[in-house]
């Protein structure tokens, strides 16, 4: 419940860009639930860039997507370059 919470705060946040999850009792045995909720988040959050975590799921290999996305909606923000090709729908 609380990574979800989490999640769900995040979803409209635009300042937040690094997540230590390191030391949390999960332990890389986050729930499906948790899991879907995060990936949720990431379908409107684009400022999140790195995540320090254990993932023993095979979600993880979207929400490493998205978090590549966000970065590289970073670097082309950075470099004065668009990005609307790459902004999820919803996202701005």
């Amino acid at each position: 419940p609380g990574l979800s919470a989490l999640a769900r705060g995040l979803a409209g946040n635009g300042a937040l860009a690094s997540l230590d999850l390191m030391n949390q009792a999960a332990g890389g045995r986050w729930g499906d639930a948790c899991l879907d909720d995060f990936l949720a988040m990431l379908g409107s959050n684009v400022t999140l860039l790195k995540v320090l975590w254990r993932l023993d799921s095979r979600k993880s290999f979207a929400i490493n997507r998205a978090i590549t996305r966000n970065n590289e909606i970073d670097r082309r923000r950075r470099q004065g370059r668009p990005v609307d090709d790459l902004l999820p729908q919803g996202a701005a």
